[in-house]
């Protein structure tokens, strides 16, 4: 977990080789003790740090094994977020028929799940692809329910009784 914290933070950063470094040292690890969902979250953050540097190649890849390992071992909410992830790499390549099928199935898996900010997130995301087919009043719709996400989601962390 902490090579993964890392590997976010240099990535926050731009410091792209030490994030990647972090996070070798995590598959590496998890690898080593079998820690499968470790794996598939390790994926996740080399995806993120592959689209960070445009190789949308190796991204999709790497989206595409974690979410095939999420959705083995069951983890819904990993699952999630590589559909929104690996989307939006479809959608910057302009392949929003495969992009908005990840959107909706993220959005279902997120609302299922009551994960309310991933549901604000593919709402907006889905409301990207309207825009772009020129569909605005869908889009709107879209931009609506996502606000709506977006102030539960805050509702819900500023009630917090931590």
């Amino acid at each position: 977990m902490c090579c993964h914290n890392l590997a976010a933070s240099f990535r926050s950063l731009s410091r792209y080789p030490k994030a990647n470094e972090c996070n070798q040292e995590a598959l590496f690890i998890e690898s080593k003790i079998g820690d499968i969902d470790g794996k598939a979250n390790s994926l996740l953050m080399h995806g993120h740090i592959l689209y960070s540097i445009s190789n949308c190649v190796k991204t999709k890849e790497c989206y595409e094994e974690a979410i095939a390992i999420s959705k083995e071992i069951g983890d819904r909410d990993l699952q999630a977020n590589c559909c929104l992830s690996l989307g939006k790499v479809l959608f910057k390549d302009g392949e929003y028929v495969k992009a908005e099928e990840l959107y909706t199935n993220s959005l279902a898996i997120s609302e299922n799940i009551g994960d309310v900010f991933l549901q604000y997130q593919s709402l907006e995301a889905l409301a990207d692809i309207r825009l772009k087919e020129g569909k605005i009043q869908e889009a709107t719709t879209y931009l609506l329910l996502s606000k709506d996400a977006k102030k539960m989601h805050g509702s819900l962390r500023d009630n917090d009784q931590w």
